[in-house]
C-alpha cells in the first residue's frame, strides 16, 4: 500500500468538526475493520472474537 492515501475526518485541538476530509495515517478509534467485516464478510459487528474482527481469519 506505498501509494495508498488514506482520509480522515478533519478535527479542530478542542475536537470541533471541520467536515472536511484530510489525509492521514488510519486512527485506531477508527470504525473501518467493523465496516470492512460487516459489508465484505459478513460479520456482524461485535459478534466476531477480536482476533477475527481484525483479520478477517479464525484461528
Amino acid at each position: 500500500m506505498g501509494n495508498a492515501l488514506f482520509l480522515r475526518a478533519e478535527r479542530k485541538p478542542k475536537g470541533e468538526r471541520t467536515f472536511r476530509m484530510i489525509g492521514g495515517e488510519p486512527l485506531q478509534t477508527g470504525f473501518a475493520r467493523d465496516l470492512y467485516n460487516q459489508i465484505f464478510l459478513g460479520i456482524p459487528t461485535g459478534s466476531a472474537p477480536a482476533q477475527e474482527q481484525t483479520t478477517g481469519v479464525s484461528r
